[in-house]
Parts: structure tokens; C-alpha cells; sequence
């Protein structure tokens, strides 16, 4: 049973490199259950990692935000989070008290089998996108002074914006960044309006409760 469920590890692992590799995402195999990257989306620089269980029996797909939070502000953080989570139908923000590290998670069952390209591609897009989305009122909150519940509202009504936008237009979507940007790089990889995206952390920053 124990080297049937160490094959089962490697196989599972094996199809998520490929499923990366494919997309041109670049990562690293920290172990043999783990590989991990970063990605840049349309609000920031995301840390991303894909574990596999010791049995093989679930992937989880975590998304890490690129700031910690302050001691001060791991409350009003954790109501931004646990009113984004109700209602969500697939993953969840988690944040570690101790630390304030903050991440997406999400999690597919594998029966004894690799994951399908269709459950990836559902499990990784879904853990990106609302960090990505989130990542401005989550910031909003940790080092500004708006309340979790505005910084929702207005990163609700973006998100409804967002999806409006892109309907019927995958080519409107921002683009996702496998790598960190160099120097020279770095002003051009927001392909997704970047001025937008600027001026919606300003809104959010804002000192309004």
C-alpha cells in the first residue's frame, strides 16, 4: 500500500508539472509533494503552491496574498475575510493569526487517480482570480482605516464591473504573469488597463469607514 500510494503521489505531481509547464508558468519542486511559483495578475505579484496529500487522496491549490498583516489589523482582516467566504461555492481565504499571512485555498478530491486537466484548470484559475480580486480591499484594510465592510462593496461592485466586462470577450480579460518581472519588465506586465487597476487601490485606500 505504501508504494502504491508513493506512485500515486508521483503521478499526481507529474500531471500538475505538465498542466504548468503547458500553461508557461514557472515554478519549482520544492518536494516531491510540492511545487511552487509566482504569477502576476491584474492588482499584484501572487505566490502560488500546489501540495499534494501524503495518501494522495486531495490536491490543495493555495494562493498567498504578498503582504502580512499587521497585528492591529488581523481583526477587521479576518471580518473581510469571513464575510467574503460566506457564500463562496468553491475554496476559502484563510489568514494564520500568528503571522497574518493570508491565502486562497481551494481543494479537489482524486479518488485514487490524477486530476483532470478540466479540475485544475478550475482549481488554479478559481484560487488566482480571487485573490487577485480581493487583493486591493484586502490591503485597504490591513494598512488603511476603511472598514471591511466598504472595501467589500467596492471590490464587489469591480468584480461585477470585471465580469461584465469580460463576457463573451476573453481577450478583454487581464493576463496572468508566470514570472517576476525584471526591472526593465516590470512596467509592462499589467496588460489589463494598469492605470485602472492603480486607481482602484486608490479608491479603496481611501480613509473612509
Amino acid at each position: 500500500m505504501a508504494k502504491t500510494t508513493s506512485e500515486l503521489v508521483t503521478r499526481v505531481m507529474a500531471t500538475v508539472r505538465r498542466y504548468m509547464a503547458r500553461r508557461g508558468w514557472a515554478f519549482e519542486q520544492q518536494d516531491r509533494q510540492i511545487i511552487a511559483g509566482s504569477i502576476r495578475g491584474d492588482n499584484g505579484l501572487l505566490e502560488w503552491m500546489a501540495h499534494c496529500a501524503d495518501d494522495g487522496a486531495l490536491l490543495w491549490f493555495c494562493t498567498n496574498a504578498p503582504v502580512y498583516v499587521p497585528r492591529r489589523r488581523r481583526a477587521a482582516v479576518a471580518e473581510y475575510i469571513a464575510l467574503v467566504n460566506w457564500g463562496l461555492s468553491f475554496g476559502h481565504f484563510e489568514m494564520n493569526w500568528d503571522d497574518g499571512k493570508v491565502a486562497f485555498r481551494t481543494c479537489i478530491p482524486l479518488a485514487a487517480r490524477r486530476p483532470p486537466v478540466a479540475a485544475l484548470a478550475h482549481q488554479t484559475f478559481a484560487s488566482i482570480w480571487q485573490m487577485d480580486w480581493h487583493l486591493p480591499g484586502l490591503m485597504a484594510v490591513a494598512h488603511g482605516k476603511i472598514s471591511p465592510k466598504r472595501a467589500l462593496r467596492r471590490v464587489t461592485r469591480q468584480i461585477a464591473r470585471d465580469l461584465a466586462a469580460w463576457q463573451g470577450d476573453v481577450k478583454s480579460r487581464p493576463k496572468l504573469h508566470p514570472k517576476n518581472p525584471g526591472p526593465n519588465e516590470a512596467a509592462n506586465l499589467n496588460t489589463g488597463e494598469p492605470d485602472q487597476a492603480a486607481e482602484r487601490r486608490r479608491r479603496l485606500f481611501e480613509s473612509e469607514n
